[in-house]
C-alpha cells in the first residue's frame, strides 16, 4: 500500500549550467567551507537571547552574528549577519511527527574585487539533533555567486553510523533571493519530506531515504546555521503533522503538488496559476485566460491549506489574487454578463473565488468585489418569468441550478457584513430551485425551461458524462441549506440537508464511489465545503463520511495518469478510450478536470484531518 500511496515522484529535471571545471571548483570550495557531510558543532551562544515564536510556542538561543524581530502575524524573523559562522537553536522538542516551514532569503554571497571567481558559495543549514553538540541530519541550501543554488541533505556521524549523502538537487537555475523551505515528517513514517521552492524557476520535492529508528528517536530539536552569507529567516512554522504516509491528507498533498507542477508559474509568493481557457493553456490567443478556470484550483488550495496547514499554500493564494488585480479591470472582475463571466455559474464561481482570497488576504477589494459582481448577477437574470429565479445566461432560455454559487457566495457576503439586502435576494432564489428544481428523490433537476424540468420524461438518465442532474448542484444545495440553517436556527434546513445528503448517496454514486455525472470541470468544486458545513451536520451518517473518502482513495489509485494529471471518471481509468468523460471531451490535461477532481482528495484530507469542525469551518 505505501508504493500505491507513494508520494515520491520527483518529476523535475535538474539543468546543470556550469562546465565540468567550474563545478569542480565550486565543489573544492564546499569542501574547504566544511558545506559537505562533515558534521560541525555549534559553538556555545553568546549573549543568548530568548524569543518567542506564538504561532508554534517555540523558544529560540541565538548564537553570535543572530539577531531577532518583533514576531509579525506570519510568524518569527531570525537574521544573520553573514561575517562569520552563525547559529541559533530551537530550545523545544519536535515530537514524533512534525512540520518545519521557513522562507529563507538569501544574499548572493560577495564577490570581492580582487576576487574574480563567480564561484562563491555560501549556505544556510537546518540541523535536526538531539542537542546542540553533535548533528545528526544537516540540510542545507547553498547558493552560488554566479546564481545557481543547490539543496542537499546529510546523515552525519552518528552512533557508529557512517556519514552520507542523503539527497541532493544537483545545481539548479536562479531561485531569486528567496527560498520556501518545508520538511514534513509524517506519523510513523521512517523517512522525510522536503519541498524548496524560489522565486524564480527553482523547485525542488523529494523523499528522503528511510532513517533507522535510532536515528529517528535521537531527532529532538532543530538548529539554523549560516556559512559565509548574509541571510534572513522569517515565516518559521513548527507545528505537529500527525498524518500517516497513507493518509489522505499526504495524498491530497501530492495532488496539490501536481496541479503546482502543471499549472502554475513563478515562485509561491510572485506567481500565478497560467492563463487557460477551456482548461487549456492560453498563452496565444488569450492570455489572461478563463477567470473560474483558476478558481477549480484555488478551491483545492485553501481546502488543502485547511486541512495541513501548508503557508507554501497559503502564499499560492495570496500571490493569485495579487496577480489577477494586476492583469484583469475591476469592470472585468465584477459585470454579469461579460466575457469573463458570460452565465450565472462563471459570476458565481468567480465571486467565491474573491472571498476565499479576502480569507486569505483581508483585501477589503477582494469582498467588494465579490459584493458587486453578486448584485451585477441578479440585476441582470432574475426577473418574474417562470416562476422568478436566475436565469442561465443572457439568453434566457433556461433557468438553472448552476445559480447555486451566487447564491451561496451572496449567504458568506451576508455573514461577513451583516447587511440582509443580498440574503433576501439569493433566498427567494433559493426557494425557486427547491419549488421548481427538487424532485421526488431528493435531488434537484438542473434545467428549468417554459415546459417545466428538462429531461423529466427520463428521471433516471443519470449516468458518467450525461445526466439530468448535477452533482455540483446538489452538493451546494445541501452547504446551503446547512448554512441557512447556521443563520436561521430554523430545524427545517437541516433536514433539507440532511435529505440531500441522504438522496447522493442513494442515487449519485457507482461502485460505491460518487458518480462524477454532468460536469466533470465543476462537479467536486463544493466538495470542501460539504466536508466543513454539511457533513459535520447532527444526523449525518458514516456512510455518507465514508462515501467521500472512498472517491478520494479511487481518484488517487486509478484515476491519476502516470504524469499527474487527474481524470473525470472517478473510477478510472484518467484517460482514453475506456474513459467515459475523456471521450467527451474532459481531459485530465485541462486545469478544470484535474482541479476538479483535486477537490475530492483536499475535501478527504479535510475529513481525515478532523477540520471539518472548530476553526477551518468557513
Amino acid at each position: 500500500m505505501l508504493a500505491a500511496f507513494s508520494i515520491t515522484r520527483y518529476r523535475l529535471s535538474c539543468k546543470r549550467v556550469f562546465m565540468k571545471q567550474y563545478l569542480r571548483t565550486a565543489i573544492h570550495r564546499v569542501l574547504i567551507c566544511g558545506c559537505m557531510l562533515f558534521s560541525h558543532c555549534f559553538a556555545y551562544p553568546h549573549n543568548i537571547t530568548t524569543t518567542d515564536n506564538f504561532e508554534s510556542k517555540t523558544h529560540w538561543l541565538l548564537g553570535e552574528g543572530w539577531t531577532s524581530s518583533s514576531v509579525t502575524p506570519s510568524g518569527l524573523m531570525l537574521q544573520s549577519n553573514g561575517v562569520n559562522d552563525c547559529d541559533a537553536w530551537c530550545a523545544s522538542d519536535l515530537g514524533k511527527s512534525w512540520m518545519i516551514f521557513s522562507k529563507i532569503v538569501i544574499n548572493k554571497p560577495s564577490v570581492s574585487p580582487s576576487n574574480k571567481d563567480r564561484n562563491t558559495p555560501g549556505s544556510v543549514s537546518l540541523v535536526l539533533d538531539s542537542s546542540r553538540s553533535k548533528p545528526i541530519i544537516i540540510f542545507r541550501i547553498i547558493r552560488m555567486s554566479a546564481g545557481v543554488s543547490s539543496v542537499e541533505m546529510d546523515l552525519a556521524s552518528y552512533k557508529n553510523q557512517r556519514a552520507k549523502r542523503l539527497v541532493t538537487s544537483g545545481w539548479m537555475p536562479e531561485a531569486g533571493d528567496s527560498y520556501y523551505l518545508r520538511i514534513v515528517k509524517p506519523l510513523r513514517a521512517p523517512f522525510f519530506l522536503v519541498e524548496v521552492y524560489g522565486e524564480g524557476s527553482f523547485s525542488y520535492f523529494t523523499q528522503t531515504p528511510s532513517f533507522s529508528s535510532h536515528v529517528l528517536s535521537g531527532i529532538k530539536r532543530i538548529g539554523l546555521q549560516t556559512h559565509s552569507i548574509a541571510a534572513t529567516i522569517s515565516d518559521i512554522h513548527i507545528s505537529p503533522f500527525p498524518y500517516e504516509s497513507k493518509s489522505y491528507v499526504l495524498m491530497a498533498d501530492e495532488a496539490i503538488r501536481d496541479l503546482v507542477n502543471h499549472y502554475w508559474k513563478g515562485g509561491p509568493g510572485t506567481g500565478h496559476i497560467i492563463p487557460t481557457w477551456n482548461g487549456w493553456p492560453s498563452r496565444h490567443f488569450f492570455s489572461q485566460g478563463g477567470m473560474w478556470e483558476r478558481g477549480m484550483m484555488i478551491f483545492a488550495l485553501d481546502a488543502y491549506y485547511r486541512t495541513a496547514r501548508d503557508p507554501i499554500v497559503k502564499s499560492r493564494i495570496q500571490s493569485e489574487w495579487n496577480w489577477i488585480k494586476r492583469v484583469y479591470t475591476p469592470s472585468e472582475l465584477t459585470t454579469a454578463g461579460n466575457s469573463v463571466q458570460p452565465a450565472c455559474d462563471d459570476s458565481g464561481w468567480d465571486a467565491l473565488l474573491y472571498l476565499t482570497f479576502y480569507h486569505y488576504t483581508r483585501d477589503p477589494l477582494a469582498l467588494k468585489y465579490a459584493r458587486e459582481l453578486v448584485q451585477s448577477s441578479f440585476n441582470r437574470w432574475l426577473d418574474n418569468d417562470l416562476g422568478g429565479g436566475m436565469w442561465y445566461d443572457d439568453h434566457k432560455q433556461i433557468k438553472s441550478l448552476y445559480q447555486v454559487g451566487i447564491i451561496l457566495a451572496a449567504l458568506k457576503i451576508q455573514s461577513l457584513t451583516h447587511d440582509p439586502s443580498l440574503f433576501h435576494t439569493a433566498l427567494s432564489c433559493y426557494e425557486w430551485m427547491e419549488s421548481h428544481l427538487l424532485r421526488s428523490d431528493g435531488l434537484y433537476c438542473c434545467d428549468f425551461g417554459k415546459d417545466g424540468p428538462i429531461g423529466k420524461e427520463r428521471p433516471n438518465d443519470i449516468h458518467q458524462s450525461a445526466s439530468v442532474t448535477y452533482l455540483g448542484g446538489d452538493m451546494a444545495m445541501g452547504v446551503i441549506q446547512s448554512l441557512l440553517y447556521r443563520i436561521t436556527g430554523k430545524e427545517r434546513y437541516r433536514r433539507d440537508a440532511l435529505r440531500t445528503v441522504h438522496a447522493i448517496t442513494a442515487h449519485l454514486t457507482k461502485k460505491g464511489i460518487l458518480l462524477n455525472d454532468r460536469d466533470a470541470w465543476t462537479d467536486g468544486a463544493f466538495a470542501g465545503a460539504w466536508v466543513s458545513h454539511v457533513l459535520s451536520l447532527d444526523g449525518i451518517r458514516r456512510s455518507d463520511i465514508d462515501l467521500i473518502l472512498r472517491t478520494a482513495k479511487s481518484i488517487f489509485l486509478h484515476d491519476r495518469t502516470s504524469d499527474g494529471y487527474y481524470g473525470g471518471s472517478w473510477n478510472g481509468p484518467p484517460d482514453g478510450f475506456e474513459s467515459a468523460w475523456s471521450r467527451n471531451g474532459s481531459r485530465p490535461q485541462q486545469l478544470t478536470t484535474s482541479s476538479d477532481s483535486v477537490n475530492i482528495l483536499t475535501a478527504a484530507a479535510l475529513l481525515d484531518s478532523h477540520s471539518a469542525d472548530g476553526g477551518n469551518r468557513r
